[in-house]
């Protein structure tokens, strides 16, 4: 039982084999039910026909193998059901009697060979429904299933071995989302209209060629994705098809460096939001590269081999408000000068999962209105102090999961707007008196997972509006915590995690407890102290 929400209850890892013994005492009001992780291979009739008021059901992970017809009956307030990573190999047309009101359906990783026509005609109330990474072949016995549904806007096929789409059965006409991707599927056989109601179509990891596909009407598509259909040359492509061109994402389509500049002339003034080029095998970025692209105002390129952003050279123009690179071999952030073009739109920049080991002077001149830095995820040892200059925008700073053992004021001295600062998982141990002195907005401060021995009242200085403290995972002592350590947190501070570190209370030495002003602290978590747990006597 959750006591934060008294009418949810989790049943997880019990080793339960009978959904009975998970369910039977539970109270009519229960709402959320979570009995995922255990070993229940089979729901009998009426399973839960004593929980009317259930709205949220999990049973993924277990080892269903049979769904009973009226399993769920008496269920009509439920709307989320999750049968995902089972073992059921079929389902009957009675299996979800009672669910007229289900609108996600979580069917993904089972073993799923075929679908009854009427497997799924009862859920008049079918918003999404997921049927990922099972073994259908069929596609027209999987549309007949779902044509009744009136309301179903995202039908996920993916994972599935359809290996031709040939079927005569329309799409529902509410169905916006459709995704078949990694299905080993070709697209004979379907009247060149079919996709007309559809926006968002997935058909990646495919052998689709750019002819087949160029044949259909996809002008009302307002997303593509063909990212990894091997032979897919997109430029015959952009010639053939009626799909607006910045309604196509561009990634796994094996452009290289050498391609990028004619993808530009392609796109010629077309007005895009967004240029996703993920997945394309990228290593160098040149002034030249995007030179005769229009105004983009996102890049995406994320999973390639970049080593180097050059200060943003590759971009032309002030109209760029994203960019996303992660997972490429960004090694370092060099020092940009200040005469360097301020990109001044520009607010998010995510360069988490790559190699940067250091990050130099002044480094992100060239955003100066950034409000979201991220750089988790990578090698950094060494943040320059001038490193961050300049940011006084910034809202969101992530540098956790990285190689710092040391912090100093300098560092976020500029930060004046911070809200959020993430430093987990470093090598910090020591927090320098004022080092957050000018962090006067400073609402999250994640500290947890390094190796902090060693911190002050004067650590916290200026952090006025400090709600949440995270410090768990130290090797923090008990003499550190005296009663005067947060008193300059302690009209605001809600939540403080000292877990697993090494403090022990003992009252007969500390006659006021540590804790004691914190005047607005509803969560304080001290559990799992090291070595021996906390004392209190």
């Amino acid at each position: 039982k959750s006591y934060e929400y008294p009418q949810h209850y989790n049943c997880i890892q019990r080793y339960l084999t009978d959904v009975r013994s998970a369910v039977g005492d539970l109270p009519k009001e229960t709402q959320c039910l979570n009995i995922s992780h255990n070993f229940i291979h089979r729901l009998p009739g009426g399973s839960f026909q004593h929980l009317p008021q259930l709205r949220i059901l999990r049973l993924d992970c277990n080892r269903l193998q049979e769904i009973k017809d009226a399993a769920f009956d008496n269920l009509g307030e439920l709307l989320t059901l999750n049968i995902s990573n089972n073992e059921l190999e079929k389902l009957s047309r009675g299996a979800f009697i009672g669910l007229g009101n289900l609108t996600l359906l979580l069917i993904q990783k089972n073993r799923l060979s075929q679908v009854d026509p009427d497997t799924f005609h009862l859920l008049r109330s079918l918003e999404v429904l997921h049927l990922t990474s099972n073994t259908l072949q069929n596609f027209s016995q999987v549309i007949t299933s779902v044509y009744p549904l009136s309301r179903l806007q995202t039908l996920n096929l993916c994972g599935n071995n359809l290996s031709s789409l040939n079927t005569s059965t329309n799409l529902p006409a509410s169905l916006s989302q459709l995704l078949l991707c990694n299905t080993s599927m070709a697209l004979r056989g379907l009247p060149l209209d079919y996709f007309i109601h559809v926006r968002w179509l997935d058909l990646s990891e495919n052998h689709i060629g750019a002819g087949e596909l160029a044949s259909f009407n996809l002008a009302d598509l307002t997303y593509l994705l063909m990212n990894n259909n091997p032979g897919f040359q997109i430029f015959d492509f952009l010639n053939r098809s009626n799909v607006h061109l910045d309604h196509i994402d561009y990634s796994g389509m094996g452009l290289h460096n050498s391609n990028l500049s004619s993808l530009c002339k392609y796109l010629g003034n077309t007005s895009l939001s967004k240029l996703s080029l993920m997945n394309n095998h990228i290593t160098n970025l040149t002034d030249k590269t995007f030179l005769h692209c229009p105004a983009i105002k996102a890049f995406d390129l994320s999973r390639n081999r970049l080593k180097s952003l050059h200060c943003l050279d590759f971009v032309h123009g002030n109209d760029l408000q994203s960019l996303v690179a992660q997972h490429n071999l960004l090694d370092h952030l060099e020092g940009c000068s200040l005469s360097h073009q301020c990109f001044t739109n520009l607010k998010n920049l995510t360069l988490s999962y790559n190699r940067i080991l250091t990050v130099g002077h002044n480094a992100f001149a060239f955003a100066p209105n950034l409000t979201q830095l991220s750089l988790e995820f990578n090698n950094i040892a060494y943040l320059s102090k001038g490193a961050l200059k300049g940011l006084s925008k910034l809202e969101i700073l992530r540098l956790d999961n990285n190689l710092l053992t040391d912090l100093y004021k300098e560092s976020f001295a500029s930060l004046t707007n911070l809200q959020h600062l993430l430093l987990r998982n470093n090598r910090v141990s020591v927090i320098f008196p004022n080092t957050f002195m000018n962090l006067h907005k400073l609402q999250i401060l994640d500290l947890g997972g390094n190796i902090i021995c060693s911190f002050t009242k004067e650590s916290l200085r200026g952090l006025q509006n400090l709600s949440n403290l995270y410090l768990d995972l130290n090797e923090i002592k008990a003499p550190i915590l005296h009663s005067q350590v947060f008193s300059y947190v302690e009209k605001t501070l809600q939540v403080l995690d000292l877990k697993a570190n090494n403090i022990a209370y003992i009252s007969s030495k500390q006659e006021i407890s540590p804790f004691e002003n914190l005047q607005k602290l509803k969560s304080l978590k001290i559990h799992s102290q090291q070595p021996y747990g906390i004392k209190i006597i």
